[in-house]
């Protein structure tokens, strides 16, 4: 029941979150990028092509931190057969389904969802590493992964925003954080399992978005 529960409430949450910003910004990015000259084109695409590679890094550490995360919670966490539903939080909601309304987004309003979630992740991240350093004080190697994901996705907001800022794209709607907050020890490891279980789909799906946006608008080689 209480797995159901958490399932139905994820998903109308998710729901929600795409319906928030469908209805923010119908920007084109063609259009942008069109009405903009060679030079600045060619600026942006090369700004979308380090962000890509960027996006790689990204999700290599999400999956690292994951199986690091697991393997110092112990019990059930570490079974084969353990595979909670994702919880998604205020200011976090759930990686995008595979729909066709999701499909649809423009690329535009696909960076500012991107930029809004790795805005506010740092602040989850933080949090259930700060939990960690409480449940599990000599996971060392957990606490610095913890660390250096926070600073990755500060620096991944950053190079989204600067696309966004160079074809005058506007953020997207404001998603405040409401970062959970329990005395239970396996309540706070759930947490911090959802939370990474979070980063790594979202990694993912930024890193798709990335690369299709890089493979649309390539870096030219040759003179402008």
């Amino acid at each position: 029941m209480l797995s159901a529960f958490l399932l139905a409430k994820s998903a109308r949450t998710a729901c929600l979150g795409v319906q928030a910003l469908l209805r923010h910004c119908t920007v084109d990015l063609p259009k942008c990028l069109s009405s903009s000259s060679s030079r600045c084109q060619q600026d942006v695409a090369a700004k979308i092509e380090q962000t890509h590679n960027l996006t790689i890094l990204v999700h290599e550490g999400s999956e690292k931190l994951l199986t690091t995360y697991v393997r110092y919670q112990g019990e059930p966490f570490g079974s084969a057969d353990f595979n909670p539903p994702i919880q998604s939080f205020e200011g976090l909601p759930l990686p995008p389904p595979s729909t066709a309304v999701w499909q649809d987004l423009s690329d535009a309003e696909r960076l500012q969802r991107n930029a809004t979630v790795f805005s506010n992740f740092p602040e989850f991240l933080t949090a259930a590493k700060n939990q960690q350093a409480g449940l599990s004080p000599a996971a060392k190697e957990l606490h610095h992964q913890f660390d250096r994901a926070s600073v990755q996705c500060l620096g991944l907001a950053s190079n989204l925003q600067s696309i966004m800022a160079s074809l005058d794209i506007p953020p997207g709607p404001a998603m405040p954080v409401q970062v959970p907050k329990t005395d239970s020890a396996f309540l706070m490891k759930l947490t911090g399992y959802s939370i990474c279980r979070l980063y790594e789909g979202w990694a993912s799906s930024c890193q798709s978005d990335m690369a299709a946006l890089a493979a649309k608008y390539p870096v030219c080689t040759g003179p402008i």
